[in-house]
């Protein structure tokens, strides 16, 4: 993104140097020339683009040594210009490719074991009713509805009142998507995005604290305090993301976010089954 906002930049830049050079040579091949303004702007731009078509020449010596100023100055800034806004598109089809991909394995992320989160932290996080209905997006939900939730959910508290529970569940789940979180993190496309990335890595870590304890039954209140620590650093950074693979769903996949809305774990009954 910061790299597409600096060529963005550096395009008006060049393309205010185009015009620039434009309406410099246009008046001065008024002047020297006696052009009228039409004539002059016409052989400005072609003599920029290099076209030269040889209709009109400049007949004054100071008219023949501006142009051959200007063929280089001119030359120099459109085809920077042009080469910089070539680069600036290539640049964002590469990013959407990389975006498509690197969704199609969010998506694989959440199928595995994204939604299984998301059930555990609704079945172990106390919520409200207004707080849970937040949660429940529908077909008709925008982009500002969901930077809407994001910004609720940063604020939202993850306390758990029974950490035990969730470790519980969280010991029997992760092991076995252990080795899917290691394919993912090899994956360019995940190393590239940074949020992603930190779930995973933080995935992996609760996953790791979990493996190096011989059982979960007889911890006492201040490891679980800790386990439920790192439970609440992957939902702050899972959240966004699902979130963000939502809103990716109902623009490009309107289908896959159909079934989405039906099986959410936020709302009060889920099924798959589509009724109307």
């Amino acid at each position: 993104m910061k790299t597409n906002t600096s060529a963005i930049r550096q395009l008006r830049i060049y393309l205010f140097l185009v015009i620039a050079v434009i309406c410099l040579s246009t008046g001065c091949f008024m002047l020297t020339e006696h052009l009228s303004f039409s004539e002059a702007l016409y052989f400005s731009i072609v003599t920029m683009s290099s076209v030269g078509y040889g209709d009109i020449l400049p007949q004054t010596t100071l008219g023949r040594l501006f142009a051959m100023v200007f063929i280089v100055l001119g030359a120099v800034t459109f085809l920077s210009f042009v080469g910089r806004a070539t680069e600036l598109m290539l640049n964002q089809r590469e990013e959407e490719s990389k975006r498509r991909k690197l969704h199609m394995l969010v998506g694989v992320f959440f199928d595995e074991i994204g939604h299984t989160l998301l059930t555990q932290l609704v079945e172990h996080l106390p919520l409200a009713k207004d707080d849970r209905r937040r949660f429940e997006f529908t077909a008709q939900w925008n982009r500002r509805d969901f930077r809407a939730l994001d910004k609720f959910s940063t604020a939202l508290p993850l306390e758990f009142e029974r950490p035990e529970q969730l470790v519980a569940s969280s010991w029997e789940v992760l092991p076995a998507v252990k080795p899917l979180l290691i394919r993912l993190l090899e994956n360019p496309a995940v190393l590239e995005h940074s949020a992603f990335s930190e779930l995973l890595l933080a995935l992996f870590h609760f996953e790791q604290e979990l493996g190096f304890r011989e059982n979960h039954t007889e911890l006492p209140e201040s490891d679980l305090n800790h386990l439920s620590n790192d439970a609440v650093r992957v939902y702050r950074l899972l959240l966004p993301q699902w979130f963000d693979y939502l809103e990716h769903l109902q623009q490009d996949y309107p289908y896959l976010y159909s079934l989405q809305v039906r099986v959410n774990p936020f709302r009060r009954s889920t099924s798959v089954i589509v009724t109307s």
